[in-house]
């Protein structure tokens, strides 16, 4: 199968652009068209960056001086931050990619350069889920929250993200095999729908947002509950 007939038959699947004219762009040195949004995106992922290491920062530092920064939700906090910022390095991948003139590059070729940024993408959301239940646990259960294992608790977080972790890795690996030649600018959403192709569900936003948001709503529901029987 030639190279055009397989990009074909790879752009019915959903994945990146691969009209002719977009595809025009590769190598013919730095355009706009990339360079502008790959350096936006940068300068917003530096601020974003700088913002979530304080957060990592302040929380290592004061964890054993301030009591609040001894909490399961602050140190769960603290590495949803860290996944953030593994999350916003993409951006400068794709700031190379653009600054260099290449504009477009195969995928297979780069994806290992973005995979912490992947996984940086995947745990942030995993830990909304992680997150809510965190909350939702200490409302409903206040007295065996507060008897909790710390280490224990957090180590049980991490090894639900781990887990997490192996099956993204497992789906790079696969994608960059079936999809090697496919041409990605650099940026997170064009190895996300790549990645997607092997599971619909990694690009769901439905199926991704749901268990955290379903559980809010039982912590918004407790509360209103617990409030109602204080009135009476």
């Amino acid at each position: 199968m030639s190279t055009n007939s397989k990009f074909s038959e790879w752009d019915k699947l959903g994945g990146p652009s691969l009209d002719p004219n977009y595809l025009s762009y590769k190598d013919v040195g730095i355009n706009s068209v990339f360079f502008v949004p790959a350096l936006i995106r940068a300068f917003m992922a530096f601020i974003s960056i700088l913002l979530n290491l304080s957060v990592c920062y302040i929380t290592i530092k004061y964890r054993n001086k301030y009591l609040i920064f001894k909490s399961n939700t602050s140190i769960l906090l603290g590495i949803n931050s860290f996944f953030e910022i593994l999350n916003q390095s993409a951006q400068f991948i794709f700031l190379v990619i653009a600054g260099s003139g290449i504009n477009l590059i195969p995928f297979g070729k780069i994806v290992f350069f973005q995979i912490f940024s992947i996984i940086g993408y995947y745990s942030t959301i995993f830990m909304f889920t992680n997150l809510s239940f965190d909350r939702l646990l200490g409302v409903a259960f206040p007295i065996l929250y507060i008897k909790l294992n710390k280490r224990k608790y957090i180590y049980l977080h991490l090894f639900s993200i781990i887990l997490l972790n192996c099956y993204i890795i497992y789906i790079i690996i696969k994608s960059s095999n079936n999809y090697y030649e496919w041409p990605v600018n650099g940026t997170l959403n064009d190895f996300i729908s790549i990645i997607s192709i092997e599971n619909n569900l990694l690009s769901s936003i439905t199926f991704m947002f749901t268990p955290p948001l379903v559980l809010y709503f039982l912590i918004g529901l407790i509360l209103f509950i617990k409030k109602l029987f204080l009135m009476n």
